[in-house]
C-alpha cells in the first residue's frame, strides 16, 4: 500500500472503482487503481483487501467519486487478469436478483461465484499459465538446437569446401 502511495505522482490524480465484494455489504466499497490501469472496466476480476482479508471482487462501476475521504481508500492489490471478466448485463441480472430476494449485490455474487468456483478458475489460469510457459521453453529448445544443426552444417560445408580445394 505504501509502494502505491509513494509511487504515485501528485500530478497524476488517483482513479476510484466501485467493486462488488462476495459479502453482505449493502453498499459497494470504493478502491483506487493506478491512473496507468486505463484497461480496468466493469465486470473486472480484482484482488482487494477488505477488512484484513483479501478477496476476488468485480468491478462494478468506473470513475466514481468516493464519499468517504480519499486517504482512508485503499488501493486495488491486482488486477486478475487471468479470469473471465463478469459481464454488464450478469451484473444487471445480480442487482435485479438482489433487489427482489430483498439481499445484497454481494451475496447474489457469493452464490453465484462460489469459493470452491473461484479457485477452480484460479487453478486452471495457472495450469494454463504454465502450460504456455513449457511451450514457449520447448520452442526456445528447438530453436536453439536449430541453430547448432545450422553452425554444424555451415562448418562441415566450409571443411568440405576447404578439402576439396587443398
Amino acid at each position: 500500500v505504501e509502494d502505491f502511495l509513494s509511487n504515485n505522482t501528485m500530478s497524476e490524480p488517483l482513479k476510484y472503482v466501485s467493486v462488488i465484494l462476495p459479502l453482505k455489504l449493502e453498499w459497494t466499497p470504493c478502491y483506487s487503481i493506478n491512473p496507468s490501469d486505463d484497461e480496468v472496466g466493469i465486470g473486472d476480476r480484482v484482488k482487494v483487501r477488505f477488512a484484513f482479508k483479501e478477496y476476488i471482487g468485480i468491478v462494478a462501476a468506473v470513475d466514481v467519486t468516493p464519499e468517504i475521504d480519499s486517504s482512508r481508500i485503499l488501493p486495488v492489490i491486482s488486477v486478475e487478469t487471468s479470469l473471465e471478466k463478469v459481464s454488464p448485463s450478469e451484473i444487471a441480472l445480480w442487482r435485479q436478483v438482489a433487489e427482489y430476494y430483498m439481499c445484497s449485490i454481494g451475496e447474489v455474487y457469493k452464490s453465484a461465484y462460489p469459493v470452491g468456483k473461484i479457485h477452480m478458475e484460479e487453478a486452471r489460469a495457472t495450469s494454463l499459465a504454465k502450460i504456455k510457459e513449457r511451450k514457449e521453453r520447448m520452442i526456445a529448445g528447438i530453436h536453439a538446437r536449430l541453430d547448432r544443426l545450422k553452425e554444424r552444417l555451415f562448418n562441415k560445408e566450409r571443411q568440405s569446401e576447404k578439402h576439396r580445394e587443398g
